[in-house]
């Protein structure tokens, strides 16, 4: 299933995952990468709201 076409994933954080695809990074690794930007985005956002 392509999560793309469910969810809206941040400019950045797509480019990151072409470059884990340019550099032949294993799911994990690229799993792993999504995670860590996916909290960081979350936590920017909170922050921004206070």
């Amino acid at each position: 299933m392509d999560m793309e076409k469910y969810i809206e994933i941040h400019p950045t954080i797509k480019k990151c995952m072409k470059h884990l695809d340019v550099i032949q990074a294993d799911d994990k690794t690229k799993q792993i990468v999504y995670m860590y930007m996916e909290s960081l985005m979350k936590e920017l956002k909170r922050e921004q709201n206070k």
